[in-house]
């Protein structure tokens, strides 16, 4: 009698089909994170779209473009993702809309204001994580310009996929001198970088090769997954094979520092 194949989940996301009888194995490929990503902002945007009709629309040339791969997943691997997408997480993902998204902890009825500042200036609307943390950086720092408060905010949004328990310091530091609040705090701020207490915070592409410098935020217990997700809620429209890049080059670091520890 044939033995049934079954699927056993690997470290690297992938899954391989192992046949004991015939002793072979198949790997799937792991699915990109742009695209679970992408199936996730879906998902919680359109409770009512199942596993095929997501598939279908990823399978366009809208979303091919928008996400920056050519390799969209098919309906079982979107089911799958699903599957794979606890509810409790869901509300992250939707996009802000008003006033259904406030009046909970994390987003107030205070938070309102700042927030729905902050959509018309991406001209879209933000997800619910995004505005989150940019409620918390307005409280920290209600002065600093919208650009930054934003810039901000996506870092510590990448913080938290990284599981780190501690916010970076350089944006800490940014937050303890507020250097928009007058000359003088500037001019402070400016000396502490000079003399190498602190780094600059830093936005924009130089705030992503700065995370790239200080590979200490992608240090041990971060997977390839969780690098690529971090770095995407950084700077969401850098392209994706920018995006691998980025994270062959930590991989390679993280190597190279075992290799000579």
């Amino acid at each position: 009698m044939r033995r049934r194949a079954c699927e056993i989940p690997v470290l690297n996301g992938a899954y391989e089909t192992h046949n004991r009888k015939r002793g072979t194995s198949m790997a799937r490929p792991p699915v990109d994170p742009a695209w679970r990503e992408r199936v996730r902002s879906l998902a919680a945007n359109g409770p009512s779209l199942t596993a095929t009709a997501i598939a279908r629309r990823l399978d366009t040339p809208e979303e091919i473009k928008a996400v920056g791969r050519n390799d969209p997943p098919h309906r079982t691997t979107v089911q799958r993702l699903l599957d794979d997408f606890p509810p409790e997480e869901r509300r992250l993902y939707q996009y802000v809309r008003w006033p259904a998204s406030f009046g909970a902890a994390d987003l107030p009825w205070e938070a309102a204001g700042p927030v729905l500042k902050l959509c018309d200036h991406l001209d879209e609307r933000a997800t619910v994580a995004r505005a989150r943390w940019f409620w918390r950086i307005t409280l920290a720092a209600p002065g600093a310009d919208i650009a930054s408060r934003d810039a901000a905010a996506r870092q510590l949004h990448a913080w938290e996929l990284l599981e780190r328990p501690e916010p970076p310091e350089d944006l800490e530091a940014w937050l303890m001198f507020a250097p928009w609040e007058s000359k003088r705090a500037e001019q402070r701020y400016a000396e502490a970088i000079r003399i190498g207490d602190v780094h600059r915070f830093a936005t924009g592409a130089a705030g992503l090769r700065g995370w790239v410098a200080h590979t200490g935020a992608f240090g041990d217990g971060t997977t390839d997954a969780q690098r690529a997700e971090a770095l995407r809620a950084i700077e969401p429209k850098t392209p994706a094979a920018l995006i691998d890049a980025v994270v062959d080059i930590l991989r390679d670091k993280h190597r190279g520092a075992d290799d000579g520890a």
